[in-house]
């Protein structure tokens, strides 16, 4: 492991993935252990797990751990960890498991992927949870953007395979337009440090379009960058919802990838939030970098931060509903506030709706004339024109 880089937390990246031989084992056991098919966030954590994005962590919480963790942000042996990391399985399912029994966790194809070595069945709001360490059989597969997907130790030796010292990390969830560039470009040129965009993808469906399109358009804008100066990777990390705390946790995940700083955006972060990431924060080998979001200042024709800028006065922003809304009716969309390329893909995902096509249903009794109405109005859009008709 690259000397210059952050030590994951706790001090070791784990691996869990098991070797060959213990692999046959694990195979020729399942066939007298339960099984439990994985939902797609339960798929995202194992999938963490197995590479060692969560490290230290083995495997899933038990009780003890749990509620040590929603109380003091740290596992029952004292090491700080701010978000649970639990496995939910039905009553029939925890039924059969005791201490010391196994589980074996599938995909939803049946594939499995992983073993759980049970060491606690507990309940939580009624909901029943297996705790217990983890060894992989084989890593969830993905056919999609494979080039993208690298481990935290691939990642780290590609850091120091292109002499990165620094690297801040950007956590998105959506598409980055200009602002979201200037804003790491200033965090970066600061810091006088590397950038990896590290989206989480750990929810997508493998037939959702607007994945494709998003990573897409994370492509284009980190071709944008200077040369050699930022990369793009995709992390298997699904939302947790829970404002500092998650904030914290992604930042502990990108340590573990390799990095030395976080981006955290000061208009997502509430002062109750603030509070708990200053209380905190120390605890992390990873630094938190909070910056002011960006806006287009039309006088001088760049980006500003808005905490900089003397007045509101001139100052340009297009929301996320705003972008919806243009997208949706075919409306302009300002060169300013993003790239040709993100435009022209954005409006090929989510063509207007007067590009869209639709269905209409016709029904009632026999012979109350559907058919007839349905010829007219094809007969009617055809005659239109602009559009097919079926």
């Amino acid at each position: 492991m690259p000397s210059h880089l952050a030590l994951p937390h706790g001090g070791s990246l784990l691996n869990l993935m098991a070797g060959p031989e213990r692999v046959k084992e694990l195979k020729a056991d399942a066939k007298a252990m339960a099984s439990w098919a994985l939902n797609p966030q339960q798929m995202a954590d194992v999938e963490a797990l197995l590479c060692g994005a969560f490290s230290p962590l083995a495997g899933f919480m038990g009780e003890k751990d749990y509620e040590s963790v929603q109380s003091e942000l740290r596992l029952a042996n004292g090491t700080f960890w701010p978000v649970p990391v639990v496995l939910e399985i039905g009553e029939a399912a925890a039924k059969g498991l005791v201490p010391g029994s196994a589980l074996a966790l599938r995909d939803p194809e049946g594939v499995m992927i992983a073993v759980l070595h049970v060491e606690d069945v507990w309940q939580l709001e009624g909901a029943f949870h297996a705790g217990g360490g983890i060894e992989g059989i084989e890593a969830p597969h993905h056919y999609d953007f494979v080039e993208l997907r690298s481990t935290p130790a691939a990642l780290r030796e590609r850091f120091a395979t292109l002499g990165w010292r620094k690297a801040v990390a950007f956590h998105t969830d959506g598409v980055m337009h200009r602002a979201d560039r200037e804003l790491t470009l200033k965090a970066c040129r600061e810091l006088e440090a590397n950038l990896l965009i590290h989206p989480a993808v750990g929810l997508t469906r493998p037939s959702d379009p607007g994945h494709y399109s998003r990573i897409r358009c994370l492509q284009a804008v980190a071709h944008s960058y200077p040369q050699h100066t930022a990369m793009l990777s995709l992390a298997p990390l699904a939302p947790r919802g829970d404002g500092a705390r998650e904030i914290l946790w992604q930042a502990l995940v990108r340590q573990n990838y390799g990095c030395s700083h976080f981006i955290v955006r000061k208009s997502l972060l509430p002062d109750a939030g603030e509070a708990v990431l200053a209380r905190h924060e120390q605890k992390l080998a990873i630094k938190l970098v909070r910056v002011a979001e960006m806006a287009y200042e039309q006088g001088s024709g760049g980006y500003v931060s808005e905490e900089a800028a003397a007045t509101d006065a001139g100052l340009q922003r297009l929301s996320e509903a705003d972008l919806a809304e243009r997208l949706a009716w075919g409306r302009e969309i300002p060169t300013w506030f993003s790239f040709p390329e993100v435009i022209r893909d954005l409006r090929r995902t989510y063509p207007p709706r007067s590009r869209q096509g639709f269905t209409v249903f016709f029904s009632g009794l026999p012979s109350s004339g559907k058919s007839t109405l349905a010829n007219v109005l094809l007969v009617k859009l055809l005659e239109m024109g602009g559009r097919p008709v079926t």
